[in-house]
């Protein structure tokens, strides 16, 4: 019976001769010698009463108890060494990284507004990590501090987070080349969605509702012929079937070499808003970047729409 006495580095070397097929390629994974990983997992298999391996010819086979084992085996490893790297974080913020977790469609964007911004930002923020996350995961990697600052389309309503609003933007309708070429309209309204068919957009950053609320003010009832969450498979939707969709300005603008899009009269708006731990010291290159991206909207205005808070 076994003890319960197994110890991380037991269930490490085990992983490691599954993941390699060898001893000796686990043990120089691991910075060990060879006899040592014999060991460990001599003193697991014995603290367990199973055999994990097998030798023939061709090397070590892993028994049918091993193989059970494996898919724990390597998230228990991963999740052990993620722990070791949060820890050795913990209190050395780096401010030469700056870490943003933001709304899918905002994701797809910030690299063309990174380079509109500049070779400035390059000096003063020498790396950048772009995560794209849900509103819910945004809020728990901040918890987390795997990430420093997030965009979001509402305010998350927790008393750890300083929230605070940018203003508010458009959301535009993508089309495909031949609807626009046969409208030859500069803007759509809500006459222009009887004549193709509608695909939905369903995310958390409340688009829907805002859309519903816009075909409510235009007389006319919302009726998607297909919904995604995804702007991107909504944009092959459009291509492929001449189709319309109503999407958040930033994910036209990051399509906007693959899909025209135009704007909506009346215009429905999305707001946009910035989040980070309430214990967090800002960091100099969020306050940077929270004032080069709104620049970058405004003078975007023509396409985002972009109305700064005062």
């Amino acid at each position: 019976m076994p003890k319960e006495r197994i110890t991380f580095r037991q269930i490490e070397a085990l992983q490691a001769v599954l993941e390699y097929g060898s001893i000796s390629l686990a043990a120089r994974r691991l910075g060990v010698s060879q006899p040592t990983l014999s060991g460990l997992i001599r003193d697991l298999e014995a603290e367990l009463g199973v055999s994990m391996f097998t030798r023939s010819g061709f090397g070590l086979v892993p028994t049918d108890q091993a193989l059970l084992l494996k898919e724990e085996l390597d998230g228990a490893v991963l999740g052990v060494r993620q722990i070791a790297r949060k820890a050795k974080r913990l209190g050395q913020p780096d401010s030469t990284v700056l870490k943003i977790g933001c709304m899918p469609s905002v994701a797809a964007a910030l690299s063309d507004i990174f380079l509109a911004i500049g070779s400035n930002w390059l000096t003063t923020s020498p790396q950048l990590v772009i995560r794209a996350f849900s509103a819910r995961q945004i809020a728990e990697s901040l918890r987390s501090r795997e990430i420093d600052i997030g965009i979001v389309a509402r305010p998350l309503l927790d008393p750890n987070f300083d929230t605070w609003r940018l203003g508010t933007y458009a959301l535009r309708a993508i089309i495909s080349p031949t609807f626009h070429d046969q409208t030859g309209n500069s803007c759509l309204t809500g006459a222009d969605f009887t004549s193709a068919p509608l695909i939905g957009i369903d995310d958390d950053e409340g688009s829907l509702e805002i859309v519903e609320q816009w075909f409510r003010s235009c007389g006319i009832e919302y009726r998607p012929t297909f919904v995604t969450n995804a702007d991107l498979c909504a944009a092959h939707w459009v291509l492929h079937h001449n189709a319309i969709a109503i999407v958040d300005a930033h994910a036209s603008f990051a399509l906007r070499d693959i899909i025209p899009s135009l704007p909506l009269n009346p215009e429905p708006r999305t707001e946009l808003w910035f989040a980070q731990r309430k214990t967090s010291k800002f960091l100099p290159n969020g306050e940077y970047l929270i004032k080069t991206f709104t620049k970058f909207l405004r003078a975007e205005k023509s396409y985002f729409s972009f109305i700064p808070d005062q």
